[in-house]
């Protein structure tokens, strides 16, 4: 049985999952706008950081309480011309059925 070592999401659905299905082991631009980074002892386990292309970055800023608030928490200010989010920290999600749901929470900065 192979699992991912990664997969690559698009933003978490309405109610702050990923869904499974949404789930790619490949980066497809201007779609993926997470990756998640599947644990090797616990394959229901995954920590996750912002990881997307210029496109990706400019759909997230303008529209945050969509694409990164349900899932992450800032460290700085607001940015709706943020060229970068860098990830400080990586959240945390567990699978639960065909959902990952997150545990905690990304830290990220805009930049």
């Amino acid at each position: 049985l192979h699992f991912p070592d990664f997969i690559f999401m698009p933003g978490p659905s309405i109610d702050g999952c990923f869904l499974e299905t949404n789930g790619s082991e490949f980066f497809k631009e201007t779609v993926s706008l997470y990756k998640l980074r599947i644990l090797n002892d616990n394959p229901n386990m995954a920590n996750f950081e912002f990881n997307s292309d210029a496109f990706g970055i400019k759909n997230a800023v303008s529209y945050p309480d969509r694409y990164l608030e349900p899932i992450c928490d800032s460290i700085n200010l607001y940015n709706p011309t943020a060229k970068k989010i860098v990830t400080v920290n990586n959240g945390i999600v567990e699978k639960n059925g065909n959902k990952w749901v997150v545990l905690t929470k990304a830290k990220i900065k805009y930049e």
